[in-house]
């Protein structure tokens, strides 16, 4: 089964990346917080601070293990050591600080719009995803991916990985089955 990652923002805080903050660390043309483009950044990565805040959907203070975020994985120490053999080769692990804490931003490079069922994949009048329906068996050994059909701003993983969380007991994403553009 493919699931979509969802940030638990109603029990956890949601990550945010600065614009002046990554300019400082990236240079100033760069748009990496807000641009969710499969692009590379690990060769010219500097650490960056990232902050947490609590979402419309409900006043929390607890920082997550992992959470999703335009394309992107928020990875705690704990899960960047739970999950680094199974997502290795899925991305790049960028490293971050956080309340005096270290963790990552998990550049998900893997694209499969190849995986895509175009016959079942719907977008309503304006744009926005319907539903996205994937050929399961092109997606053997993927554990994350995303797609362009989203604009890149979903992550979508496999059981393996979900199970894999859910070993490590890791906190902060929604595995949800349903594939549409809905929150």
């Amino acid at each position: 089964m493919i699931y979509s990652l969802r940030p638990d923002v109603k029990h956890f805080l949601w990550f945010n990346i600065d614009s002046k903050e990554s300019r400082r660390a990236l240079g100033d043309d760069t748009l990496f917080h807000m641009d969710e483009s499969p692009v590379s950044y690990l060769e010219n990565w500097q650490t960056m601070a990232i902050e947490f805040y609590s979402s419309s959907a409900g006043k929390v203070s607890v920082i997550p293990d992992i959470s999703q975020r335009h394309g992107r994985l928020f990875i705690s120490q704990e899960a960047h050591t739970a999950l680094h053999p199974l997502i290795d080769s899925c991305g790049e692990f960028l490293p971050v600080t956080y309340n005096k804490a270290h963790g990552y931003i998990f550049n998900v490079l893997t694209l499969s719009d190849d995986a895509l069922n175009l016959n079942l994949c719907k977008k309503n009048q304006w744009g926005e995803i319907d539903w996205i329906a994937f050929d399961e068996q092109k997606l053997q050994g993927f554990p994350l991916f995303r797609i362009e059909y989203d604009n890149y701003m979903g992550v979508y993983c496999n059981e393996r990985f979900k199970q894999a969380c859910e070993d490590a007991g890791l906190k902060g994403v929604r595995f949800s089955p349903d594939l549409s553009g809905a929150p």
